[in-house]
C-alpha cells in the first residue's frame, strides 16, 4: 500500500540546518492520501499507554500495528488481553527490532518515561525506523532550556530521517504553558502571569502516586528529591516555553520542591499512608524577568487534596483569570490530548516540535451529538 512521504531520508528540510530550532509555527501538511489510516506502533504500555491504545481501538483513521514493552508480563501477549478482552489483536513484542519486523508503522505513541536522559535512545530509534513520534515525556515538552544538546540531537536525527517530533500532555502541554500562551493575546501590557494547579492523587494512577512520594518517609522523599527521583517533571519546561512564547528573556527559572504531610489515615489501592507520612508534593517555578517573578506556576499533586482546581491568572490590560473547577483530569486529558495531536503529527514537516508550534489541536475524534444541555 502507498503511503504518504515526507522529504527523502538524509535530505535536511529546505531553508533549515541541523541546529534545534524550536518554536517555528508549523502549517504544512504533507499528506498524499488522507484515507489512509495511520499505522500506529505503541511503545510503552502503563496505564496511560494502555488508555492511548483504548482510545484508538474502533477508529477508522488509525490501525494499531504493532506495540512494544521490555515487562516480561506483558511480552507475548496480545493488547486485546490487556485491555480485559476490548482492543486490537496485535502481540506485545519486547523490543522495537522485534516489533518493526511485525508490521510497518508510520507512527510511534512513546510512553516510556519523563526525562529526555532516560528516552533519548528510544527516540533515536524509532526515527532510525521512520516513525513520526508523539510522545508524553515531560522534558521533551521543551528541551531547549535545561537540554539543549539532547534537543538538538533529536532536532537534528528528525530532520535527517525525514520525520517529526512531539510531546505533549495535559501538565506540560496543556494547563499551565499553552493555556496561558493563548489567553495572552487578550492581553495587552502583560506583567505577570500565575498558574496554579491542584489535583486530588487519590483520581490518578499508581505510578503517578508512586512519583509523588505516596507512603514515603519525609526523610526518604526528600533524599529522592536531591536525587532527581521524585517530584513532577516538567514545571520548568512549561515556565520555559511561556517566557519563550511572550519573548520574555528569563535571567534564571527557580524551582522549589517539598512533601506534604499526611495528617490523617489515607487508604489507596495499592498501599496505606499513615499520619506523618508523605501525601504528595507541593511545587514551585518562578521565571525571573528583570529581577522580578514574571511567571509563577504552582502544583499541588497529594493524596485527598480539597477543591481540585486549574487556575490561571494574567496581570495586565484587562486582567484575565479563568478557573477549572475539578481541574482537567490529568490521566484521560493526557490520553486524549496524545491521539488528538496524532494526525497533527503525521501531517507535519519533519523536526522536533512543541505544542506552541503546532496548529491549533483539537478535537480529532467522530463527533456525538450532544445528549444533554450543559
Amino acid at each position: 500500500m502507498e503511503r504518504r512521504t515526507k522529504y527523502p531520508q538524509g535530505e535536511p528540510l529546505p531553508g533549515k540546518t541541523e541546529e534545534a530550532a524550536p518554536c517555528q509555527q508549523v502549517s504544512t501538511c504533507i499528506c498524499e492520501d488522507a484515507e489512509v489510516p495511520m499505522r500506529v506502533l505503541h511503545y510503552g504500555l502503563g496505564p496511560i499507554g494502555l488508555g492511548i491504545v483504548r482510545a484508538l481501538s474502533g477508529r477508522d483513521d488509525t490501525t494499531t500495528v504493532a506495540a512494544v514493552d521490555p515487562d516480561p508480563q506483558k511480552c507475548g501477549q496480545s493488547l486485546r488481553s490487556l485491555l480485559g478482552g476490548n482492543g486490537p489483536h496485535t502481540r506485545v513484542r519486547a523490543t522495537l527490532r522485534e516489533a518493526v519486523q511485525d508490521a510497518e508503522a508510520d507512527v510511534a505513541v512513546h510512553c516510556a518515561g519523563s526525562r529526555l536522559s532516560e528516552v533519548e535512545s528510544q527516540l533515536l530509534d524509532l526515527m532510525r525506523n521512520r516513525l513520526d513520534i508523539v510522545s508524553t515525556a515531560e522534558e521533551l515538552c521543551y528541551p531547549w532550556r535545561r537540554h539543549p544538546e539532547e534537543a538538538a540531537r533529536v532536532h537534528a536525527a528528525a530532520l535527517f530521517h525525514g520525520v517529526s517530533v512531539l510531546s505533549t500532555g495535559v501538565n506540560p502541554g496543556l494547563v499551565l504553558d499553552l493555556l496561558p500562551i493563548i489567553l495572552s493575546g487578550a492581553v495587552d501590557a502583560l506583567e505577570r502571569i500565575q498558574g496554579e494547579r491542584i489535583v486530588d492523587a487519590l483520581t490518578r494512577r499508581e505510578p503517578l502516586q508512586r512519583k509523588i512520594g505516596a507512603g514515603l518517609r519525609p526523610d526518604e522523599f526528600r533524599k529522592l528529591a536531591r536525587e532527581g527521583e521524585a517530584g513532577h517533571v516538567g514545571l520548568i519546561e512549561s515556565a520555559a516555553m511561556v517566557a519563550d512564547a511572550l519573548g520574555w528573556q528569563v535571567e534564571r527559572i527557580v524551582e522549589r520542591l517539598r512533601p506534604k504531610i499526611a495528617r490523617t489515615r489515607i487508604e489507596t489501592s495499592w498501599t496505606v499512608v499513615q499520619p506523618g507520612q508523605v501525601a504528595g508534593i507541593v511545587q514551585d517555578a518562578q521565571a525571573i524577568v528583570s529581577g522580578k517573578p514574571a511567571i509563577a506556576l504552582h502544583l499541588e499533586i497529594y493524596l485527598g487534596a480539597p477543591r481540585p482546581r486549574d487556575r490561571i491568572v494574567l496581570i495586565g490590560n484587562p486582567k484575565v483569570e479563568i478557573v477549572s473547577r475539578g481541574g482537567i483530569a490529568g490521566d484521560e486529558a493526557t490520553v486524549a490530548a496524545v491521539v488528538n495531536a496524532l494526525p497533527a503529527v503525521y501531517a507535519a514537516p519533519p523536526g522536533l516540535w512543541t505544542v506552541r508550534d503546532m496548529p491549533c489541536l483539537r478535537a480529532s475524534g467522530p463527533t456525538r451529538p450532544a445528549s444533554q444541555t450543559i
